[in-house]
This record gives structure tokens, C-alpha cells and sequence, in this order.
């Protein structure tokens, strides 16, 4: 095995990073207020992972979601949950509920055959501004989202201008926190496009159906491209990614390095007499 060294910071793409702010002691491991949304279309219902049992991406999503809760609810009696869905906006179900109230309503869930062709990014931002504005206790907490998004070839919808403004208000506000559980189809051809923040349409608004994948990976890095405080996981067939990222999820948002500070090792599998065929490489975290 010979060892590829590969660092992956932002000064090698031309940006200075500076160190995020460590919050101080007394709020590293306040309340966390989770908000689930949901995809709900008809891409969470094919099954495109290496499972045996041919599951749905909702079945896995529902999975992976009890775990979290039940970890998270076993963490501190403090934490909070809501959920909601994402259909061509995002529908708030149920807010400040309790673990036995969410993982009900959770397995209620399933996706729906109707393809949307938006998804309109302002409106779940805009849900939870309403719910950090209507929470009155006096404790302080941190409002965190995790968004299972499962479209391949819909842009969400979010101009450069909003996109501002959400930096200025929401964003730049360190006790919210952004995680992405983004689930893709491989594209045919990877494509060379970068992400932007506002999506393409033609002339009667309808998105083009090929595969944006690369595009929309893109536009949810561009939310953060620090990536001190937001996180993207991309998952397209690998089941135990979905487990391993959804369970590094669980730690407390305060408490986890930044990406640009995290090095990996890439070890490349040599051919051996054994005639193993290996997995083509090993990454490891330091």
C-alpha cells in the first residue's frame, strides 16, 4: 500500500479561510431546536441503493431518522424537533414536538408520485424565521436544519440577490446550523458546470430534465463555502455512507471541526497474490 497524501483545504482554491469562532464553553452543548424537511417526490421512491433488500431512499431516510432522534433525545432531554416536507415549497408539519410526537409522524411518511419541477429554497429559510421569532423561552439554543434532498435534475430556486440578504440575516447568525443530506442519481456524463446560486429556466419556466447533480452539489456549498458551519453529504448508491454521515450528524453542531481543517489519507490498493480485489482505495480522517 503506498499512501497518496491529499489535503483538501480552501487555500488551495485561491481563498483565505480564517478560523471559525469557537463559541464560548457555556453555549457548546445548549439545546439543539432540529428542523426535518423532507423530500417528499417521486425520487425518494426508487431504490438506487447496494442494499439487499432493494429499499426506497424513503425507507432509509425514515431509518436513519429514528436513529438520529432516538441518539439525539437520549443526548438531552432538551432538544427539540419539527418536520416538514418539501413539495414545490416547504410545508411545516408539526413544531416543537417531542420524540414520541415526530417518529409517529414520521412513519406516516411516504413519497409522492408527482415530480415537482421547483423547489422554492426562500420558503423553507422563511419557515424557520417564523419559528426562531415565535420561540419565547429565555434559554439560549441553536436551530438546526437537516434537509434530505433527493432531485437530480431540479434546481432549487434562489437568486444572487436572496441569497445576500440570507448571508446578512439568517446565515450570518452562528446559532444556525445548515445540513444537507443531498441523494443524487449519477449522471450519464459528469458535467463540467459549476453551481451557482440562481437556477437556469427557458423561456416558459420549465427546467431542462437532465442531470444536474453537479450543479445542485454546487449550489448547496455555495450556502457556506467555508464549510465552518454548514454541511454537505452527497450520497448516490454507497448505503453505508447514508448511515456513517447521517451518524457523524448526531454530534452537536458546536462540537465539530470544520471541513477545511479535516486532512485525509487515500491509500492506493496495490494488486497482491491473494487475488483481493479490494475497493480501489482507503480514506482515512486524521
Amino acid at each position: 500500500k503506498k499512501p497518496l497524501r491529499q489535503r483538501h483545504t480552501m487555500e488551495e482554491k485561491g481563498t483565505t479561510v480564517s478560523p471559525p469562532k469557537t463559541p464560548p464553553r457555556q453555549l457548546r452543548n445548549v439545546a439543539e431546536h432540529v428542523v426535518f424537511a423532507i423530500d417528499v417526490g417521486s425520487d425518494m421512491a426508487v431504490a438506487p441503493f447496494n442494499d439487499r433488500q432493494r429499499k426506497s431512499r424513503m425507507d432509509h431516510v425514515k431509518a436513519v431518522m429514528t436513529k438520529f432522534i432516538h441518539i439525539k433525545a437520549a443526548m438531552s432531554q432538551n432538544h427539540k424537533f419539527a418536520i416538514g416536507i418539501l413539495t414545490e415549497v416547504f410545508s411545516l408539519l408539526v413544531s416543537d414536538a417531542t420524540k414520541e410526537e415526530v417518529l409517529d409522524l414520521l412513519q406516516q411518511f411516504d413519497s409522492d408520485a408527482a415530480h415537482f419541477d421547483s423547489f422554492d429554497f426562500l420558503s423553507l429559510t422563511n419557515a424557520v424565521e417564523e419559528l426562531r421569532t415565535a420561540h419565547t423561552g429565555t434559554e439560549p439554543f441553536v436551530t438546526r436544519v437537516i434537509l434530505f434532498y433527493a432531485r437530480s435534475t431540479v434546481m432549487p430556486t434562489l437568486t444572487r440577490a436572496q441569497l445576500r440578504k440570507l448571508k446578512q440575516t439568517l446565515f450570518s447568525d452562528p446559532n444556525f446550523i445548515l445540513d444537507v443530506v443531498y441523494l443524487y442519481d449519477q449522471p450519464e456524463s459528469e458535467s463540467t458546470n459549476d453551481g451557482e446560486a440562481e437556477s437556469e429556466t427557458d423561456g416558459d419556466g420549465a427546467q431542462d430534465r437532465k442531470n444536474l447533480c453537479t450543479r445542485i452539489f454546487h449550489f448547496w456549498q455555495s450556502l457556506d463555502p467555508t464549510a465552518t458551519r454548514f454541511r454537505t453529504l452527497a450520497i448516490s448508491r454507497d448505503i453505508l455512507q447514508l448511515y456513517h454521515g447521517c451518524a457523524g450528524l448526531t454530534a452537536h453542531p458546536f462540537l465539530r471541526p470544520p471541513l477545511h481543517a479535516v486532512s485525509y489519507s487515500i491509500q492506493q490498493e496495490q494488486d497482491d497474490d491473494d487475488g483481493d480485489d479490494g475497493d480501489g482505495g482507503v480514506a482515512e480522517e486524521e
